[in-house]
This record gives C-alpha cells, structure tokens and sequence, in this order.
C-alpha cells in the first residue's frame, strides 16, 4: 500500500500565518468543490453511477499530495466535503511523473496531459525477491569461471550473483568454468522465487565392468521431474559404452520439476584407469523477499479508490489489471483561480479499471466515459 503525507491545497482557507486544514464542511470554500460542471457517470459492477458537484451534497474536492518528494495529483468525490475515509467516495491519484524540473506547472503539465494514462502496478506486482546464487570462490582463482545471463550480456567474474527479479518473474544464470585440470562444467538456472524452492540438478557417475558409465541426473526442487538427456533419453539413468581406460565423456541433461523451474547441465566426466573424476561445482541460492514501494514504480501512473456506503475500500492497486483496462483523458483545460488562490483545471476523462477488495479478493470494473475532475498544483 502506498503511503504519503498530504497537504491539501484547493479547499484550504489562506490566513496571514498560515493556511487552515479543513476539518468541516463549512471550512470548505464555496465555488469549485461544488461547481456542476464536475461530474461522472458510470457503472461499478451492477451499481449505477451518476454524480454531480453541488448535488446531493456532492463536492469534488482537488488535493495535492506528497509521495517520496514526488506530488500527486488527486480528486476527492464525496460528500459535504469529506477528505479523508470518507464512505461513499472515490478519490483519483494521479502521481507525479519522474522529471527534472523544479517548476510546479512543468510537473503537472507533464503529468497530466492528453493520452492514454497507466495504472499504478498493483500491491502483488511489486513485491520482489533479491536472489543470490554462488558457488566455491577457488573456482574463480584456480580456472576461467564467470557468471552470467542466458544471453551472455552481462559477465560476472566473482563466486556470487546477485539480481532483483519480480514476484511473477524468474530469476536466470550461467555458471561456466573450464579449470586448468581439464574439467568443463556449465550450468543455467531458471527460477520462480515466488516458488520458494529453486531447482538444481548435478550427475553422478559409476563405472559398471570397467566399459559403461552409468550416469544419474540427481535432482534437488519440487517433484515430479522432467528429464532430458541430450540424445533424447527421458530416464533419471543413462548408460554410455566406454571405448578405452581413458576418456572423457561430455554429458548434457535438462531438468524442470514441477514449478517450472530449470536446471540445464553440459560438463564432462573423465573416466582414467578405471578412476571416475565428475565435475561437480554445488550452487547455492537464497531469495529474499521484499516490497518495493518507491515513487518510480508509480510514477506517471493513476490509481482509483471506490469507499462504498459501509467503508469498505476498493482499489485498482488490490489486483492486477487486465488488457481491457484502460484511462484517456481527453481534455485538460485552465479553469481559473480556486479559492485557495492556485491554479485550477478541468479535466475530462474516459476509464475502465479493475478495483479490488482486499478482504474478499472480489473484484469489480468500473467504468465511465464522462468523468470531469478538478486539478491542482502548488505554485
């Protein structure tokens, strides 16, 4: 859940020390909260929606807010003036976009403006996970060993790799080593933090009457498992006909256990004098989980909160959105001076979005192709 502290600008009353909170209805300035010319109407889930400024109480209340040093942009729908956990109310966040300009209208012109606008990602989709996966640090000392991703685009030459991956993303990387003593070993693991368990598989090896090599795909994650051998054998075992005392056998295996999770392992195995020497290098990996609540994720990006008649809040940052979400805002227009002496603008918008309550896990669309908001921002 976003937090942040606010200071609301609009519906304030100027004084020569300072500026007043409004605690009451009274408190609030005739004019612009209850000017009719806001409004929305809509549906939410079978509910129809049909709101006017300065009816039935109705005011549309602007407020600016602020998250990690970034303003928010926001229009509070409720009733008699109400800001805060008020029932029956809905409240537009539209938070800062990331811009290097120190002027106030520069900001909230570039935040707010003609277009498709995004959702804040939902509370889920921004937990993340810090994995770390190793192996012994003499590797990197005594051979060529690296780390890296699947596509060789980034190179790490110490025994640790470290990524921040997403709760619904997987974490991928390469171990290779060649040491000097002849043995190749290479191993890609693709893991689902949110799976807790990674999958990792290593060979074991056995000489059998001194001409086959019996090899085992020794499996570590959450069974069942798949195997693939690289000549196409779907057993844990395979055997390989030896043709003299001395040779070098390169095996390739592919291992996904029942999460989705891969380990894919190419090395070689020597087989001298009857001595079995397997490359066998053991990984280490440890995921941490943590929620990543910085202003960049929601940056540009607009957030919907539904409180219905029995305080129960519905938020478009309870679940994840589906394609068919969508906001445009089609008009933004100066609108005068607000009674708090700040610019004010009217913005006119289309939206359908998914809200979300927490509690139940029960979601519900809104939808709405005439929606006229109130906007500020400071000077």
């Amino acid at each position: 859940m976003l937090n942040f502290k606010s200071q609301i600008l609009l519906p304030l009353l100027i004084i020569m020390i300072g500026v007043a909170c409004v605690k009451d209805p009274q408190d609030i300035p005739p004019g612009l909260t209850s000017d009719p010319v806001f409004g929305m109407t809509g549906q939410f889930g079978n509910q129809v929606i049909d709101l006017d400024a300065g009816v039935n109480q109705w005011t549309f209340v602007p407020v600016v807010n602020e998250f990690d040093s970034l303003n928010v942009y926001s229009s509070i729908l409720s009733q008699d003036g109400c800001a805060n956990q008020c029932p029956n109310s809905w409240t537009f966040n539209f938070y800062q976009a990331l811009t290097v300009t120190i002027d106030e209208q520069e900001k909230f012109t570039s935040t707010i403006q003609e277009g498709p606008v995004d959702f804040v990602l939902a509370d889920t989709q921004r937990d993340s996970f810090q994995v770390s996966i190793s192996t012994h640090p003499d590797l990197f000392t005594n051979g060529d060993s690296h780390w890296g991703d699947p596509s060789g685009a980034e190179i790490i030459n110490s025994n640790a790799y470290n990524k921040t991956v997403g709760s619904e993303d997987f974490f991928d990387a390469c171990f290779q080593s060649i040491v000097y003593a002849g043995c190749q070993y290479n191993q890609c693991v693709s893991f689902k933090p949110s799976t807790l368990i990674p999958c990792i598989a290593h060979i074991e090896a056995e000489l059998e009457d001194g001409r086959y090599l019996v090899l085992t795909a020794v499996t570590e994650g959450t069974p069942p498992f798949q195997v693939q051998w690289e000549d196409g054998p779907t057993s844990p075992s395979i055997v390989v006909a030896l043709g003299n005392s001395t040779q070098d056998v390169y095996a390739q295996v592919t291992v996904t256990d029942a999460n989705g999770n891969v380990s894919e392992l190419a090395q070689t195995i020597r087989v001298q004098d009857s001595i079995v020497d397997v490359c066998y290098y053991p990984l280490n990996i440890t995921s941490t989980p943590f929620t990543d609540l910085s202003a960049a994720l929601a940056a540009g990006d607009v957030e919907i909160i539904y409180r219905d008649a029995d305080g129960v809040e519905w938020k478009s940052t309870h679940g994840a959105q589906t394609s068919d979400s969508f906001m445009q805002i089609h008009e933004v227009a100066s609108y005068g001076v607000a009674p708090s002496g700040l610019p004010a603008y009217k913005v006119n918008l289309s939206v359908k979005v998914l809200l979300t309550n927490a509690s139940t896990g029960e979601s519900r669309w809104f939808e709405s192709q005439d929606v006229v908001l109130p906007l500020s921002h400071p000077e």
